[in-house]
């Protein structure tokens, strides 16, 4: 065999395995970038389900649940386009679609109680509305908030947070009556009080709960 034609068969094997090879590295990342949208979509839904799950249990009103809830579907509708054999992420979808349907009628399977039963479930409970307000502002900032839904989410969650904080103290406070403990008692009430005063209650309410707060 012509020694041109050895050479030129060996170029030939080589540029077959480069451009193979290629070939299975582009797939490979093409694999592995569409992996890594897929763990953020399900990281992004799990991370407003936690909030989600908090709120069915403190608050009443529906806005922020649905809005919350929306997002999460969105996530998870986006993922399952990604990976549309994934049977866990389709049933979690469909499980999250019921949940939403659910708020859009303002009805949940959570009993709802505004309120926390000691110092540390509150703070870590405060913490997350915390978190849930700079998630708003994310939002905003992206433009997946109107400036106005945003104002009116923001004020509804600080709201939704000083009736957490007034109501957990009063709990508090009751339990250390029942146990005859009135330093206990009296420092709950004192900052039940103190929170009511710097929220942004209606003035005639919180002039009122001021009142019954102290006498």
């Amino acid at each position: 065999m012509p020694v041109t034609l050895i050479i030129s068969v060996i170029s030939a094997l080589i540029l077959s395995s480069m451009i193979f090879s290629g070939i299975s590295y582009s797939r490979q990342q093409a694999m592995k970038k569409r992996k890594a949208q897929i763990n953020k979509y399900r990281q992004q839904s799990d991370e407003v389900s936690s909030y989600v799950e908090l709120l069915q249990k403190i608050d009443n009103k529906y806005e922020l649940l649905s809005t919350l809830q929306g997002v999460s579907v969105n996530n998870l509708t986006a993922a399952t386009r990604l990976a549309p054999n994934d049977e866990l992420l389709t049933h979690n979808l469909q499980t999250q679609k019921s949940l939403l349907q659910l708020f859009k009628k303002e009805t949940r399977n959570v009993e709802i109680s505004c309120l926390t039963t000691n110092d540390n479930e509150l703070n870590q409970a405060i913490g997350q509305l915390g978190q849930l307000s700079k998630l708003l502002d994310i939002y905003k900032n992206k433009n997946n908030l109107s400036l106005a839904k945003h104002q009116e989410l923001q004020n509804h969650l600080q709201t939704l947070k000083a009736h957490l904080t007034i109501n957990s103290h009063l709990y508090q406070a009751d339990c250390f009556a029942e146990e005859d403990n009135p330093t206990m008692y009296q420092m709950h009430i004192k900052q039940a009080r103190e929170v009511v005063k710097k929220s942004a209650l209606d003035e005639s309410e919180k002039n009122k709960r001021i009142k019954k707060l102290t006498d």
